[in-house]
């Protein structure tokens, strides 16, 4: 059985309410999400308020995920969304393909002051550039290779950063290299529209919880409405749902 990397009681809420997220809107993330923050995944963007030197408030959002340093505690690491993409390292031709959401390979400068092939991608919801070596991601490639038996010319269209959807027990499957998932590798059961909506099946557009509900928005993030806050779209939406639930509790009767 797979266990989580953080328990409940690990979680430092004292830090992510340095940056406007209550224990309140932590408790209240979709189910999915905060079984994501607890197995040391990425969140989707959230909104984070920061108190700048001179007292000001700055809104800012970003995503976050858990780390344990080498004294064991546990913190939070930011991914905030920035204005733009800064793609000067990169030549003119792998401009335009990580841009559109593909993956590209580049050198990475090592600590060790050695270079070496890297995946790079966009996160679209930040803009932020991640890398991590090949070699890193390239064992996990050669573990789904083995399980669902592809072909060499399949692991190589993996392995140069390219979407592949196969065959596999009667079902369609999509693989692709994805740097925001521990393993770099990302397999969804479905085409490539399926793959690249993953991400978001953790939560629909209203997420009501027990002190208020976050709201998917636009750009893929989420937004927090505490109860005190609702408007009349959002009681009428909890209410339609509240009926719901009690017609389904009525049918199975």
């Amino acid at each position: 059985m797979n266990q989580s990397q953080f328990t409940e009681e690990e979680i430092p809420y004292h830090i992510l309410n340095r940056f406007g997220l209550t224990r309140e809107m932590i408790e209240d993330l979709p189910e999915g999400l905060g079984q994501r923050l607890r197995d040391g995944r990425t969140t989707p963007v959230l909104p984070i308020k920061v108190i700048a030197d001179n007292g000001d408030t700055i809104l800012a959002a970003a995503r976050l995920s858990l780390h344990r340093n080498s004294d064991g505690d546990v913190r939070v690491m930011f991914y905030p969304r920035l204005e733009k993409i800064d793609l000067s390292r990169f030549p003119e031709a792998q401009r335009k393909p990580i841009s559109g959401g593909e993956t590209v390979i580049s050198e990475i400068s090592l600590p060790d002051g050695k270079r070496a092939p890297a995946f790079y991608q966009i996160d679209s919801e930040t803009n932020q550039v991640m890398a991590v070596p090949v070699a890193v991601v390239d064992n996990n490639i050669r573990v789904i290779a083995d399980e669902l038996r592809l072909t060499p010319a399949e692991v190589n269209c993996l392995r140069n950063g390219k979407l592949l959807t196969t065959q596999y027990q009667d079902k369609m499957w999509t693989i692709g290299v994805s740097l925001r998932e521990q393993p770099g590798i990302r397999v969804v059961c479905g085409d490539e529209d399926t793959w690249r909506e993953d991400d978001r099946r953790d939560y629909g557009k209203f997420n009501f919880g027990l002190n208020g509900c976050w709201i998917s928005n636009d750009e893929g993030g989420l937004d927090y409405v505490p109860e005190d806050e609702y408007t009349e779209e959002l009681w009428d939406e909890m209410k339609k749902r509240g009926n719901m639930q009690r017609n389904a509790s009525t049918h199975k009767m």
